[in-house]
C-alpha cells in the first residue's frame, strides 16, 4: 500500500546512495581550490595566447613599418600593396585597413576615383571572414579571393604605387 512517508524514505535512501561516500567538508574545499587554481591557469594561458596573437600581428605589420609622417591615404595604399604582393596576410590587412579607413582617413580630402576604389576594398574588408563555414552560412561574408580581387582593382583604379 502507498504511504507518503514511505515514498520520502525511498527518496532519502536513493539520495544517500548517490552521495559520494568518504568526502568530508575539508576534502570538498580542497577540490574546490584545485578547480579554481586550474581555472586561473586556463585564464592565464588565454591571456598569454591573446598577448602572443597581438604581438604576432604587430610584428607582421611592424616588419613593414611605414614612417609616421605619412597620411592615412598613403597608409591605405601601402597596406594594399603589401597584401597584393602577399607580404601581409589578408586577415591582418583587413583589420588594419578597416581601422585606418574608418578612424584615420578624412574622406572629404580624397578624389572621387580613389574614394570609389577605397570604398570597394573597405566593403570587402569589412565583410571578410577566414572561416569557410561562415561564408556558406551567411551570404554577405567574403574570403581571401574577394578581398585580393578588390585590392587588385583598387590598385589599378587608384593612384600608382
Amino acid at each position: 500500500m502507498y504511504s507518503p512517508s514511505r515514498r520520502s524514505e525511498d527518496r532519502d535512501a536513493t539520495m544517500s546512495e548517490r552521495r559520494p561516500s568518504g568526502f568530508d567538508r575539508h576534502e570538498i574545499e580542497q577540490r574546490r581550490e584545485r578547480l579554481a587554481a586550474s581555472f586561473d591557469d586556463r585564464i592565464d594561458w588565454l591571456e598569454g595566447a591573446k598577448r602572443f596573437c597581438c604581438e604576432a600581428l604587430g610584428a607582421a605589420i611592424g616588419a613593414h613599418r611605414i614612417p609616421p609622417d605619412r597620411t592615412p591615404l598613403d597608409r591605405l595604399f601601402w597596406l594594399m600593396r603589401l597584401v597584393h604582393r602577399r607580404e601581409l596576410s589578408v586577415e591582418a590587412f583587413c583589420r588594419e585597413f578597416e581601422r585606418c579607413y574608418v578612424l584615420e582617413l578624412d574622406r572629404a580630402t580624397i578624389g572621387a576615383r580613389e574614394a570609389t576604389a577605397l570604398a570597394l576594398v573597405f566593403d570587402r574588408a569589412a565583410w571578410y571572414t577566414p572561416f569557410p563555414r561562415d561564408r556558406r552560412q551567411y551570404p554577405g561574408y567574403v574570403g581571401d579571393a574577394a578581398v585580393l580581387t578588390a585590392v587588385a582593382t583598387a590598385l589599378g583604379a587608384g593612384r600608382s604605387p
